[in-house]
């Protein structure tokens, strides 16, 4: 039912071992593997090598052709063919329940689940032991369809949170392989454009984020930036606005009135209200600044989130399935 892909770039073992064994400790067994690795196949930290005494059939380690993640995943793509595709990142690792709450929100839902994610445990350098919540968006509920889509310049998911129809997913042509930053977000971005009614946010925590300094973001060598001149070397920024100028164009002569006055909407939300709210804080007169993550443990560190995902519980999964 599900491929699971995993770009991998001379990972630390211990994360990339971790990350995997996450995958084969699921409550739900239906899924393939297919980690697509860019290392030197002679190096130490090559897939085939640190993983070498794993001999579950429904792993597969590919040599990846290419460089970069969105080569790698779409690679790990290609590989497969279950109708389902859950990313995962090789340094981050799963909720034990998350492919039986995968499977029994796809088998129960009204319409097809063309893409699905929930938040993620995230933890930062400065003091691990302290989790946030990543990737969950506030009121996505009651978020007006045709607005659904733009939220993700404010918070991006957290990609190994991510389920996609694979269907859908070919038809986008997978991750654009001339970006290294926000290739993730421009195709969560496409999803919720064509589809935002069968995009759905789990209210529960499905996987652990990891910050160390090795990470594609932290600048590590995972990032595995400086490859090939046609790459752009971006920011998710860049593919907002990059993303932007194509919806504005999308939209330019479509009659539903809700277009009228939309991107004048859009710029005194998401810029001005924004940079207001912020240089508020600064002076001093507000209390928090807009980005400040929740805190898992409940402490009250001036968050303007209230929205608390829960952990999937076996009590939650028995329940449902009455």
């Amino acid at each position: 039912m599900f491929d699971v892909i995993i770009p991998a770039f001379k990972t630390n073992p211990l994360f990339l071992r971790e990350a995997v064994m996450s995958v084969f400790n699921q409550t739900c067994q239906d899924f393939q593997i297919y980690i697509s690795d860019g290392s030197p196949i002679d190096h130490p930290y090559h897939s085939k090598n640190t993983l070498s005494d794993m001999e579950d059939s429904r792993l597969h380690i590919l040599h990846q052709v290419g460089k970069g993640i969105s080569d790698a995943r779409n690679q790990a793509l290609r590989a497969g063919s279950n109708p389902y595709v859950c990313t995962l990142d090789s340094d981050d690792y799963w909720d034990v329940r998350k492919l039986e709450y995968s499977k029994w929100r796809i088998e129960n839902a009204e319409k097809p689940i063309k893409m699905m994610w929930g938040a993620a445990e995230h933890n930062f350098l400065d003091n691990p032991d302290v989790l946030y919540r990543a990737g969950y968006f506030e009121e996505w509920e009651t978020t007006k369809l045709e607005h659904r889509w733009l939220r993700l310049y404010w918070s991006p998911l957290m990609t190994s949170t991510i389920l996609y129809e694979r269907k859908s997913l070919e038809k986008f042509g997978g991750w654009n392989p001339f970006m290294t930053l926000g290739e993730d977000m421009e195709v969560n971005w496409k999803f919720m454009w064509h589809y935002p009614d069968q995009c759905i946010q789990a209210p529960f925590y499905l996987s652990h984020y990891r910050s160390h300094n090795d990470s594609t973001v932290g600048g590590g060598e995972s990032g595995h930036t400086n490859f090939n001149s046609s790459v752009i070397t971006n920011s998710r920024r860049f593919t907002a606005d990059k993303m932007l100028k194509s919806m504005k164009q999308a939209t330019k002569h479509n009659p539903t009135p809700h277009w009228k006055n939309y991107w004048v909407w859009y710029e005194k939300v998401l810029h001005e209200c924004r940079q207001t709210s912020n240089q508020e804080y600064m002076d001093g007169e507000r209390t928090h600044p807009l980005h400040i993550l929740q805190r898992l443990d409940g402490f009250d560190n001036g968050s303007k989130f209230v929205e608390r995902p829960k952990p999937l519980t076996e009590e939650y999964m028995l329940t449902v399935k009455q």
